[in-house]
Formats: structure tokens, C-alpha cells, sequence
């Protein structure tokens, strides 16, 4: 757009808007599709998009896990923890990666894995009860267990007992 808004192509290039074979591929494209005419108007960012195609992937941007994503991702929603991925990647396909491409990929496969759902329960007053089965410390009492009641009660029973 800035070509065409009537900047010359070596000050693009120098603002590091475009860069020298790029620019030179796309003068020429853009030459022979009108796009560079003043007097016509700008066409839209879709008409563009499709004429220049999609952009190539650098190959250090390429998975060193492609070939292994699908088992990665079925390690992944078993529970298998990434240290545990990258011990078996080694051991059973000779994988020389590093640790942190398992971390990426397993980050990657857990994003796009249903979030873990809980049930709350509920129970209307007196439908339920909790119990903890754990064991606590030993109470040693020098008297027998007593009920507890209210005071009045309390009073009638240590009287009787001679015991508070």
C-alpha cells in the first residue's frame, strides 16, 4: 500500500517495510495484477491475501514431535506426566530432542483437552452426614465419659454424681 500511495520501493525498503526480494517479487506481481496503479482503487485485504498464498514455515518452526504428536497426545489424556513422555520418546524411538519440546507439545495437547469437571452435591439439612475416617490422638480421661446436655441438666447430673 505504501508503493502505491506513491512512495518509492527503496524507502519502504529502508523503513523496513518490505524487504529487497520480497519487494522485488512483488513489485513484478503487483505490476501485473493493476495493483500498483494510482488511479484505481485500493483492493481489499482478502484479493491480496489470496494472490500472495500463505506464508512458508521456517524449518526450525517444524515439530522435531510431528511424527509422535498422536501418541504424545494419548500419554497426555491418560495422566502421563512430560518427564515420563521425553523417557519414553528416548527410550523407544530414539528421540534426541529436548525437554522442553515435550513441554511445549504436552502444554499445547492439555489447552485443547475438556477442563476436569466436579459435581457439587447437594443435600438438604439432615440428608447427610461426614464422617473422616482418619485417627486422631488418644484422649486419656481419669473419669468415665459423660453426656453432655444443657446446664440445667449438667447441674442435675453433678449433683447427683458429686462430680463437675
Amino acid at each position: 500500500m505504501a508503493v502505491q500511495k506513491g512512495r518509492r520501493a527503496c524507502c519502504c525498503a529502508r523503513r523496513s517495510l518490505l524487504g529487497t526480494h520480497w519487494r522485488k517479487s512483488q513489485l513484478i506481481n503487483g505490476t501485473e495484477r493493476g495493483w500498483l496503479e494510482a488511479s484505481l482503487p485500493l483492493h481489499g485485504d482478502e484479493t491480496i491475501a489470496a494472490a500472495l498464498g500463505s506464508p512458508r514455515k521456517a524449518s526450525s518452526t517444524i515439530s522435531t514431535l510431528a511424527s509422535h504428536r498422536d501418541q504424545v497426545r494419548a500419554w497426555v489424556e491418560q495422566g502421563v506426566s512430560g518427564t515420563a513422555i521425553h523417557a519414553a520418546l528416548n527410550r523407544r524411538h530414539g528421540f534426541t530432542g529436548s525437554y522442553s519440546t515435550v513441554c511445549r507439545l504436552v502444554a499445547d495437547t492439555r489447552s485443547h483437552l475438556p477442563p476436569e469437571t466436579t459435581c457439587r452435591l447437594h443435600f438438604e439439612p439432615g440428608d447427610a452426614a461426614q464422617v473422616a475416617f482418619g485417627a486422631g490422638p488418644t484422649l486419656i480421661s481419669k473419669y468415665p465419659p459423660r453426656l453432655l446436655t444443657s446446664a440445667r441438666n449438667r447441674d442435675r447430673l453433678t449433683s447427683s454424681t458429686g462430680r463437675r
